[in-house]
């Protein structure tokens, strides 16, 4: 609510929230757009209306339910209010419906500590950092270029593939955050270690 006393002027915070809300929900009522989520495999700035169960209220149930998943994995694991939070603005990117190719990067900052916490997590975060820039360089040439579509529809549904294997790996992954031998601190260490010994003249 604090984001939004700056612009609430004489309004009533609470139903000033609400209104910005529903209009900001209200908008855009498509499936994908332009984002490389779920829904884009169906194509793009698809209407929602056409579809029977509202994508919307889909996505919002399946983001539910890995947020229930994830909680239960995390549950008093130590730092694991980062992954949490990755889990719940990756699955809200992938499978809510009315996303831009924006909404991809929240989903780097908590997913960048969680791979400090795993080293196994450092592999899909270059993925989806990789996949963020085609995602931008995408709308940036269909929105300039009189809607060209600088990748083809097979392989913008190879990325979307890939998207969604890197959520599941990061998924199975997080249970194993308390029981890991190695994160990216001890891994830090043992560089330096094995430097020392390499500098000293010493056996590996």
């Amino acid at each position: 609510l604090s984001m939004f006393i700056p612009f609430m002027g004489n309004n009533n915070l609470i139903l000033f929230t609400y209104q910005r809300l529903f209009a900001t929900l209200s908008q855009y009522p498509i499936t994908s757009i332009n984002a490389f989520n779920f829904w884009g495999f169906f194509g793009f700035w698809k209407s929602e209306t056409s579809i029977i169960i509202p994508p919307s209220l889909v996505g919002v149930l399946i983001t539910f339910v890995f947020g229930i998943i994830a909680s239960v994995k995390l549950f008093k694991q130590k730092a694991g209010e980062y992954p949490l939070l990755m889990v719940f603005l990756l699955a809200n990117f992938l499978f809510f419906s009315r996303m831009h190719e924006r909404h991809l990067l929240p989903v780097l900052a908590p997913l960048t500590v969680s791979a400090a916490l795993l080293v196994d997590m450092l592999f899909p975060l270059l993925i989806l950092s990789i996949v963020y820039i085609a995602n931008l360089f995408y709308s940036y040439i269909w929105i300039t270029k009189n809607f060209q579509n600088v990748f083809s529809e097979g392989f913008i549904k190879a990325i979307i593939f890939v998207n969604l294997v890197s959520f599941f790996y990061l998924l199975f992954k997080l249970g194993k955050l308390n029981s890991a031998k190695i994160g990216l601190s001890t891994l830090l260490e043992k560089v330096m270690d094995y430097w020392k010994k390499f500098k000293e003249g010493g056996k590996y």
